[in-house]
């Protein structure tokens, strides 16, 4: 938390398992950079709060066959267009699987160059400022149980752990049988119908 770096602002190549990273940044990378390590897997995280200059407001893939399999990415930010909240550059094939993409903002929630690309399964990618399902992930939002639906993360109904999910939302393992649970998350409050909420709207509760 409140790391920086160059590249990763939290940490570079690694497994992890069930950590949050929040508020870090770096060039590339805003919270972790995967490079050359074939393959990484990172699990049950959420990555909020990151800044990257360069690519990958939350995480950054160089030459890299990075797993992420339940992890929730939101409030992420890039300032240089490449990835809001994950970017892949120099022949780097990332898997995702149950994972939340939601709210980053300054790009595409990913994004790729020329050769590289990201395959999900099971993920619901949703209101990043740079658009959801393009680039290289265009063409797959409705197959292999992809999805582009607000997740109703609790946020102000639970301001401890804000991405838990409403009763009601996509991602909650009871309303998707086809995949489980999708993101970092599980039920966290409600049993009736809640507002959509953005980024911006989860970080003013906490001024």
């Amino acid at each position: 938390m409140g790391n920086f770096g160059l590249y990763g602002g939290a940490i570079a190549c690694t497994e992890a398992s069930a950590p949050v990273f929040t508020d870090n940044s770096a060039t590339k990378g805003g919270a972790v950079r995967f490079s050359t390590c074939n393959p990484r897997v990172i699990t049950e995280s959420t990555f909020s709060g990151n800044t990257a200059s360069e690519g990958g407001g939350a995480v950054y893939c160089w030459y890299s066959r990075a797993w992420l399999t339940n992890c929730t990415i939101s409030g992420n930010h890039v300032t240089g267009g490449l990835g809001a909240g994950i970017f892949c550059y120099d022949e780097s094939w990332p898997k995702l699987w149950n994972c939340v993409v939601a709210f980053n903002s300054g790009g595409a929630a990913i994004a790729c160059d020329d050769i590289s690309d990201a395959t999900l399964t099971c993920c619901d990618v949703y209101g990043n400022s740079g658009g959801d399902w393009v680039g290289c992930i265009s063409g797959q939002d409705g197959a292999d149980g992809n999805k582009c639906e607000d997740p109703l993360f609790c946020a102000g109904d639970n301001p401890l752990e804000p991405f838990t999910l409403h009763a009601n939302s996509p991602c909650a393992a009871e309303n998707n049988p086809e995949c489980g649970l999708v993101g970092a998350w599980d039920i966290g409050c409600g049993s009736t119908a809640v507002n959509a909420m953005s980024w911006g709207a989860i970080k003013a509760m906490f001024r």
